[in-house]
């Protein structure tokens, strides 16, 4: 089915458990202002990446994600972004 927008939806929860699970997930943003060498003024608009780690903690919810650029590698990106805030992700299960 569609992706459903919103943290209610799309739980920190539920990506920690498919990624522990060894689901890669689909991540959605809006755009980013991290910076990667593959992004260097940030992501400014819709963008697909792929979500393979994730690192919670009292200093912040990240989520590791391989850009669309092979040479950025693994790029955290913070789950209070603004282009997550509305986040949409789904799980990917062959």
């Amino acid at each position: 089915g569609s992706p459903r927008t919103g943290s209610m939806y799309n739980s920190d929860a539920t990506f920690k458990h498919n990624i522990d699970a060894g689901f890669p997930v689909g991540v959605y943003c809006s755009g980013s202002t991290i910076t990667t060498t593959g992004y260097p003024n940030g992501i400014k608009s819709a963008h697909m990446m792929c979500g393979v780690g994730y690192s919670y903690s009292s200093a912040g919810n990240y989520i590791s994600c391989y850009t669309t650029y092979t040479a950025d590698g693994k790029v955290s990106f913070p789950l209070t972004s603004s282009g997550l805030s509305d986040r949409a992700w789904f799980i990917l299960r062959w």
